[in-house]
């Protein structure tokens, strides 16, 4: 991590210039063995720095989160698998992330000219500290040795005597520099103790062992707004001699705050969710952050920890609004939805928002006039039914299709235009497969219309007017009809184009769920 005029947030930011996987490094050593500092384009140009014209890039492989489909059993608020009308565990599909690779292009600095990249002594901290005496206190709790002032020669600040087993700290300073040198040595004593890393058999070297120390004391004092990022970023630097910039490989540990750590560079005390790794705009000018994208991973589930799931959900429909450039159906939200978010909205039925994506929308204030008027009516809640009627079997949908009739609704279905939606369901994307668990195609093939019906009648037509809370109905001469109180409604655009939406999501949660089954053997 750099600054246009100096270094200013060593282990604020995790390193400007991206820490390469051994096989990134083999390829860059392969394509350019005297290569010292890389990173991409645009990276370089916001440095202040340009490619030289005719300089060949460089060919590494970068990750690339890629959402595919899976399938899992569905639970209840208590975690518990919701169980269908035969019996059976409810199977729902959800979108996981798999990570992919792609070839990418970076360059190294000796290929590029312009701005210099600088560098910082270490600045001795001078600033007073609120409530010194019971942090100083604080710290002497926590260290496992004594801690005492003394005279120290030179520009010694203090030190961890692995001997004597005591810390030793220079008398006079200013109290921002003697807490951070403080915590410095005490990070010594807890890491660093000869006994306890010749039992791990993890000797380190001086330079390792700083940079460590180092670390903890930025972290600590970070975390209660004492900033010691001039000192700590000089000394990182002089203790690694020969180095003119400094890669943090190891920042986080098991410090479960470090994320708050994007926020305070922005100049806000704190923060959580919300976080866009790729949005560099709220930092100090010529400052830049790249995380590791397993970091990127680590800090959006430290994030989710700290949001509730409703405000989750709903940063995941503003972001998948934003991404579509208009408001997200039922269907965009499904294929789009973090998977994580997405199980744990559907574990917790009451903040599911595809259990009443109207109600959802309400909330939100995104609903036109139509949808609002639809709202205060029986509409609304017919459309809550459908969103919510058990659909681990595939019979329902044609019934509703038929139904549905391509957003010219009907109020009532004949045998005729029932057989005819059911089979042209049966017919398509081989959904004849699931008719039945023995189903052959030349088994599909051989059943009569009358017996189709008769199946139809059994199965989803008779749920539906059991279970259907009034909405359906038997009407004499129709297979099943639509309760008159839908009438008028019916007609709407809002109310056609709800039912559309929601049809159309359950039936591709279906192909989904079948893709997972045949996929899985």
């Amino acid at each position: 991590m750099f600054s246009s005029e100096k270094y200013t947030q060593y282990l604020k930011t995790m390193a400007k210039f991206h820490t390469y996987s051994l096989n990134n490094t083999i390829l860059i050593s392969m394509q350019r063995p005297d290569a010292t500092l890389v990173t991409g384009y645009e990276r370089w140009k916001s440095m202040g720095r340009q490619v030289k014209k005719g300089e060949k890039a460089i060919r590494i492989i970068a990750p690339v989160p890629v959402k595919e489909n899976r399938q899992q059993k569905k639970l209840d608020e208590e975690n518990k698998p919701i169980l269908d009308e035969n019996g059976d565990p409810e199977i729902e599909e959800v979108e996981a992330i798999v990570q992919k690779y792609k070839v990418t292009n970076v360059f190294d600095i000796s290929q590029t000219e312009g701005d210099p990249i600088e560098t910082l002594d270490a600045v001795e901290l001078t600033a007073g500290v609120e409530n010194y005496a019971e942090f100083l206190q604080a710290v002497g709790k926590v260290a496992p040795v004594p801690i005492r002032f003394d005279e120290l020669t030179g520009q010694t600040k203090g030190y961890f005597h692995t001997v004597k087993q005591e810390i030793v700290i220079q008398k006079g300073m200013a109290e921002s520099q003697t807490l951070k040198t403080a915590i410095h040595e005490t990070a010594h004593s807890l890491l660093h103790n000869k006994e306890k890393m010749a039992e791990q058999e993890d000797l380190k070297n001086r330079q390792t062992k700083e940079v460590e120390a180092e670390s903890v004391a930025f972290v600590v004092c970070s975390a209660f707004g004492l900033d010691t990022s001039e000192y700590s970023l000089g000394r990182g630097l002089r203790k690694c001699k020969g180095k003119k910039y400094l890669n943090v490989l190891d920042f986080i540990g098991n410090y479960h705050k470090a994320g708050r750590i994007r926020y305070l560079l922005t100049g806000r005390k704190s923060g959580a969710g919300q976080f866009d790794y790729a949005q560099q705009d709220d930092y100090p000018d010529g400052c830049l952050i790249d995380f590791d994208m397993r970091l990127i991973d680590l800090f959006a589930e430290m994030d989710k920890k700290l949001v509730k799931l409703r405000e989750q959900i709903y940063h995941e429909y503003c972001r998948i609004k934003d991404m579509l450039g208009e408001r997200p159906s039922r269907v965009d939200f499904f294929t789009y939805m973090d998977e994580d978010v997405y199980q744990k909205a559907v574990a917790h039925a009451k903040d599911n928002p595809f259990k009443n994506y109207l109600g959802f929308l309400k909330e939100h204030n995104e609903l036109n006039e139509g949808e609002m008027a639809l709202c205060n009516g029986i509409g609304y809640e017919f459309i809550k039914l459908i969103e919510n009627t058990n659909m681990t079997k595939v019979y329902k949908m044609p019934v509703l299709q038929a139904i549905y009739n391509d957003s010219d609704i009907r109020m009532e279905v004949t045998n005729e235009e029932i057989v005819d939606c059911w089979k042209a369901f049966f017919d398509a994307n081989e959904n004849w497969r699931d008719f039945d668990s023995d189903m052959t195609y030349e088994k599909y093939r051989n059943i009569t219309d009358k017996a189709h019906l008769k199946k139809i009648m059994q199965m989803p037509v008779n749920f539906l007017i059991k279970s259907g809370d009034g909405f359906f109905c038997e009407k004499e001469g129709y297979v099943i009809a639509l309760n008159d109180g839908l009438k008028d409604v019916v007609k709407t655009e809002a109310f056609a184009e709800q039912m559309r939406d929601v049809v159309e999501y359950r039936v591709l949660d279906y192909y989904q769920r079948r893709y997972d089954r045949k996929k899985s053997g």
